[in-house]
């Protein structure tokens, strides 16, 4: 027996049904009529557990169906719907077979078909949303049928059919009355006085009549009812996988392009990791030979002051590093430039210049490397860069033989015969012409000569020691000019002549303009300082000046006096340009042993500000990471965006895909779905979203790592797949997306299929 006892529904604040007491007994065909608004369909929610009363019991068998509502629509309850409530995109056969698997009930295919054929549905397969509405209402009929359940409830079931249709479905119910509950809402009261047993009226929330038509006893249950699981129901995975497959099925396009957003996000944000680490790559992967991972660089120390790496290391110093590290071999770098040219007479081209040491342990080096030719065999040799010698030449083979010039960019000129072609792009994306370090030896002293005759500059000189922090400067504060010899004929007009290589002296045309600079303040007009008419304090302050000339190394000086000459010149002793003469190596490169490595090299080195070291290695890092910092920041920057727009795209997909399932959330649940189940099924799309947003992530990635290689920023780099990044991002994006609509599909999950329906 079901029985309502003080039953009463709000919404709103208002009383839709008021204090109801009713009963009603198997094998009864019930019908409830009244006016819209009455109550009718409310009081029907509530017998079917798809709505919550206010107050009062709804009571099946003596219990309480608040108790299991899911249990008790799965198990207990058939509904047929005014508006057939079958799910688009299923089939007849699935549309039922969806209300068995939550009813926990099963039917043989025979059985199955035997009611699709008795109702005259023509085709199982044929989708629900293809049907014409008697045919809908039939499927939903026969749904409800094959549930084999205790309670058949329907709701105007008869109002979009046509005479005929609505007489077979009465009929129907009538037939199957004897072993059910059968209650049912109605406007038509002449149908229901011509096939129903009992009739009662509503008015106004209230039973305003309960009318017998013809009298019955209460059927007994059916001695063998449907096949049942005695332990409650597990979840249906089944129809968790057929709701959640029609569902992608029907929104597929928006899926794809929502996928494809979150998969460019995931390969941006990847390819930036993997270009982070490209430098670490090409150090395990390249031999030592190509990367020179066992060069290290030492110059001195640094300084305030912009000269201050170019103190010379004279062969005493060079022997006693080559012994004290153990080195394979030290090249001593004579003039490093980052503008050489080579040219010939009448073209030139930039070049990359390697110093090489003319040894056997260069020799096995350099030829390991793509080389076509020979090793140089004196210093007047070159093995020319393949991309040199196609410039110059025409063609890399018209290029040995031939006669090449090395030029510094202000004019020096080092001739060279080519011996070889190196065809081999090195780590930094170049090649490398080869030449001996010593044949610039003549190169650096044309340097100097002109120099000499033409420019050098003395400038204040801060000696102390640059820190970590701070940034090394040139200060402009001095005089320039050609040196000038001293010869004891000059006119001294204050101080000194010089008397060692730690003195020079300025004449009085440049006076006024090594006050100014170096900012020694004096009172007097320029014809005044021009003639050495100055205080004897402003005297004291310029011969105080700690100076330095930079020219073929560092060499410290003052000022220490002024002579009478109109003429630009600094004058000094021919011993300070015998000095400045004496071509001494500015830089030291050390290849390191393995029993004494670059690393130990350099941290002793560095060990109380002896040296300044650079390894070859930590040079490549800063090269590509300079070389793809703008790839990076524009990968970052891609990434990011398209991860908004993804969540946002996300967001949207959610809030659409809830606004057109809830009929379809509501159908489920009236069927018996559990929150679970309906919310597994909801979160089906995200997950396959997920799923395919990976797959094709993986597949863009593979693209892109196959294709960066072919540009030239990325030429050099050994790039692979980034598998690490690519999974923990992979795994990052999936949780955010899946748990973010997990969180937002909770709410509608739990909501009652009464108040679905009335969203709709």
């Amino acid at each position: 027996m079901i029985r309502l006892q003080h039953i009463e529904k709000s919404f709103g604040g208002k009383k839709v049904l008021k204090n109801i007491d009713l009963e009603f007994r198997r094998g009864e065909l019930t019908f409830l009529v009244g006016t819209s608004g009455a109550g009718k369909t409310t009081l029907l929610n509530l017998l079917g557990g798809l709505d919550n009363p206010t107050s009062g019991k709804v009571l099946f068998q003596g219990t309480d169906i608040a108790g299991d509502l899911p249990a008790y629509r799965g198990r207990k309850v058939g509904f047929i719907f005014q508006h057939y409530n079958l799910i688009p995109g299923l089939s007849v056969r699935d549309n039922i077979l969806l209300g068995l698997e939550y009813a926990d009930a099963k039917i043989s295919p025979d059985a199955l078909e035997a009611q699709i054929r008795n109702l005259n549905l023509k085709d199982a397969a044929q989708s629900a949303e293809t049907l014409s509405g008697g045919e809908k209402q039939r499927t939903a009929v026969i749904r409800s049928i094959c549930k084999q359940s205790d309670i058949l409830l329907a709701d105007e079931p008869t109002g979009n059919l046509d005479s005929e249709n609505s007489e077979r479905v009465f009929q129907l119910l009538r037939e199957i009355r004897q072993d059910h509950y059968c209650i049912v809402v109605t406007h038509d009261e002449a149908m229901a006085r011509k096939y129903g047993d009992r009739l009662i009226r509503l008015s106004d929330g209230t039973v305003a009549a309960d009318e017998i038509l013809r009298q019955t006893e209460e059927s007994a249950p059916p001695a063998a009812g449907p096949q049942r699981k005695p332990q409650a129901r597990r979840t249906s995975w089944r129809s968790v996988f057929m709701l959640g497959k029609n569902s992608v099925k029907r929104r597929l396009s928006r899926i794809i392009s929502i996928a494809l957003v979150i998969a460019l996000a995931i390969t941006s944000l990847v390819i930036v990791s993997a270009l982070q680490n490209s430098g670490s790559k090409m150090s395990r992967k390249v031999n030592v030979n190509y990367l020179e991972s066992d060069l290290i660089s030492l110059f001195y120390p640094a300084t305030l002051d912009y000269g201050q790496r170019e103190l010379p290391f004279t062969q005493e110093k060079i022997a006693e590093i080559t012994q004290k590290y153990g080195a394979k071999e030290i090249v001593p770098v004579y003039a490093g430039s980052d503008s050489w040219l080579l040219c010939t007479q009448e073209l030139s081209c930039s070049a990359v210049i390697k110093e090489i040491a003319l040894d056997a342990f260069f020799e096995e080096r350099i030829m390991s490397y793509d080389i076509t030719g020979t090793f140089p065999q004196n210093a007047g040799e070159i093995i020319l860069a393949e991309d040199s010698a196609a410039a110059l030449f025409g063609s890399p083979e018209n290029a040995v033989g031939q006669t090449v010039m090395l030029q510094d960019g202000s004019g020096n000129t080092v001739t060279y015969q080519v011996c070889g072609i190196n065809r081999t792009v090195n780590p930094f994306d170049k090649m490398y012409s080869f030449i001996a370090a010593d044949s610039l030896y003549e190169l650096v002293r044309q340097q100097v000569g002109y120099a000499l005759a033409h420019r050098i500059t003395a400038e204040r000189f801060r000696n102390e020691p640059a820190r970590k922090d701070a940034t090394v400067w040139k200060s402009g504060e001095g005089v320039y000019g050609p040196f000038v010899t001293l010869t004891g004929d000059e006119q001294i007009l204050f101080g000194k002549a010089p008397e060692s290589t730690a003195e020079i002296m300025l004449p009085s045309s440049l006076l006024p303009y090594a006050l100014a600079n170096l900012q020694i303040a004096c009172g007097q007009t320029e014809e005044e300082i021009k003639a050495g008419r100055i205080p004897q304090d402003v005297q004291e302050a310029l011969c105080a000046v700690p100076m330095a000339i930079n020219l073929n190394g560092l060499f410290e000086v003052k000022i220490c006096g002024v002579y009478q000459d109109d003429r630009i010149g600094i004058c000094g002793t021919e011993e300070l340009a015998d000095r400045m003469r004496q071509i001494e190596p500015v830089q030291l490169d050390v290849y390191a042993s393995d029993e004494y490595p670059p690393d130990r090299i350099r941290t002793d080195a560095e060990s109380g500000n002896e040296y300044t070291c650079y390894l070859q290695q930590e040079m490549l890092k800063f090269t590509v990471g300079q070389q793809t910092q703008f790839y990076r920041l524009a990968f970052i920057l891609i990434g990011l965006i398209l991860a908004l727009v993804s969540l946002m795209m996300i967001s949207s997909f959610v809030k659409i895909v809830v606004l057109e399932r809830r009929q379809e959330i509501a159908i489920m649940k009236s069927l018996g779905a559990t929150g679970r189940e309906v919310l597994l099924t909801l979160w089906y799309d995200m997950v396959f979203t997920s799923l395919l947003a990976v797959a094709a992530a993986a597949v863009i990635t593979g693209l892109t790592v196959a294709l960066l290689p072919h540009i030239r920023a990325f030429s050099a780099m050994p790039l692979s797949y980034p598998v690490t990044g690519f999974l923990l991002l992979s795994l990052i994006f999936s949780a955010v997306i899946c748990g973010y609509t997990l969180i937002r599909l909770r709410s509608i999950a739990d909501k009652t299929p009464a108040s679905l329906l009335t969203e709709q």
